[in-house]
């Protein structure tokens, strides 16, 4: 699962790049100067408990001021009060 996480977490940057590359190239058509196309900048991170994740932000594009693709995949012990939570939630359906 983690795999197919990151796989889809690739592909929407990938996405987005291109996008904003392609809005890059519109705006500087006739223009003389032309500002570099910003790249993502990835940053990964761990879980002392279990687990890890990786973000990947974009600043100051042409079409996206802002673009963020996160991922986080974590895994360890779940108290017995969040099991019984979870059970609630999942086989009644509702939160208390």
């Amino acid at each position: 699962m983690g795999l197919f996480i990151q796989k889809m977490q690739k592909e929407i940057v990938d996405g987005l790049s291109e996008i904003e590359k392609e809005g890059q190239r519109k705006q500087s058509q006739g223009n003389e100067l032309q500002k570099k196309t910003p790249n993502f900048v990835y940053e990964e991170w761990e879980r002392p408990e279990g687990g890890g994740g990786r973000a990947c932000v974009l600043q100051d594009g042409v079409v996206f001021e802002k673009a963020g693709v996160n991922t986080s995949i974590v895994h360890g012990f779940l108290s017995p009060g969040l099991i019984f939570f979870l059970f609630c939630v999942l086989y009644f359906g509702f939160y208390f």
